[in-house]
């Protein structure tokens, strides 16, 4: 179980300045199916309040979408996913594979809930090569959109990308459609793409360091817009 306080000011990370405090908790049980997969299931409650929001210097997306759904949100959600691990160690693994799909679903329960849901996929695979070589191909799926009343999926869900952690040689939070205001920020979007191949080189300097050549590739699109 885990109970959170978040003050985000989005800004300050190359995407649109507003502010978003977010307190809630959340409880996830995973259960063992077999000795590669883990079945997991939870929910949980989310409050979310956006503030200072200038329409001058924020997209139409942001603004249509307060418009449409006032802030603040109480939020009820259900989590799901399923995973599939067959590494043969934790860190540093030279063969096997990682996969797992998940799904959240925001639930209207309350005249300040949103309708939402986001699935995603998530897969590496280690094959070992001869003299100690590794190709090591992973990928990265997402999606999500809204559903009843919300006509698409809240801004502040929306998928990023840019970065070590998901493209490296690219901005943090730089990928996909930007800020028509300000292009130098990015808007997110409901689709995420990433995938690509490390291909990793034997321990020359020790084992506790791991050397790649990489080739990365990805993008975030959006498939619903407020005009």
């Amino acid at each position: 179980m885990s109970v959170y306080y978040n003050h985000t000011t989005p800004g300050n990370v190359n995407l649109e300045p507003y502010t978003m405090d977010d307190y809630g908790s959340s409880m996830t049980y995973g259960i063992p199916i077999s000795e590669f997969d883990l079945l997991s299931s939870g929910g949980g409650y989310d409050h979310i309040a956006i503030s200072n929001v200038n329409p001058a210097l924020v997209s139409p997306s942001v603004t249509g979408f307060l418009s449409t759904n006032p802030s603040p949100y109480n939020q009820l959600k259900v989590i799901s996913g399923i995973s599939h691990v067959t590494l043969n160690r934790a860190i540093f693994p030279t063969k096997g594979n990682e996969q797992s799909i998940s799904a959240t679903i925001g639930a209207p329960a309350y005249k300040s809930s949103l309708g939402y849901y986001q699935m995603g996929y998530d897969g590496r695979v280690y094959y070992p090569l001869a003299f100690g070589f590794i190709l090591n191909p992973h990928m990265t799926l997402g999606y999500g959109n809204g559903y009843g009343n919300t006509h698409q999926l809240p801004f502040f869900n929306n998928y990023y990308a840019g970065g070590l952690q998901t493209l490296p040689g690219y901005t943090a939070n730089t990928l996909g459609p930007k800020n028509p205001v300000n292009t130098s920020q990015a808007l997110g979007g409901n689709i995420e793409t990433l995938g690509g191949l490390n291909f990793i080189l034997p321990d020359f300097i020790s084992h506790k360091v791991r050397t790649a050549f990489i080739l990365d590739a990805g993008n975030i699109f959006q498939t619903n817009h407020f005009s």
